[in-house]
C-alpha cells in the first residue's frame, strides 16, 4: 500500500508506490497532481520506473 500525502496547491507526494493501474491513476487525478514519488528505502524501489512514466513530472525521491 502506498501512502500519499497532499501538499499546496493539490500537489501529491506518494511514499512507497505500488503497482499502477489505470484505477489508482484516476483516483490521484481526482485529489491533485503527483509531484514527488518517494522510496523511503531499498525495498520500496520496485515500482518507481513504472510511477515515474505514468508521472513524468514527478521527482524522485529514495534513499542512498
Amino acid at each position: 500500500m502506498a501512502v500519499i500525502c497532499r501538499r499546496h496547491s493539490n500537489r501529491l507526494v506518494v511514499v512507497s508506490p505500488i503497482q499502477p493501474s489505470a484505477g489508482l491513476e484516476q483516483g490521484l487525478a481526482a485529489l491533485g497532481v503527483v509531484s514527488d514519488i518517494v522510496a523511503p528505502n531499498a525495498f520500496h524501489h520496485l515500482y518507481l520506473k513504472a510511477f515515474k512514466q505514468r508521472f513524468p513530472q514527478a521527482v524522485l525521491w529514495g534513499a542512498a
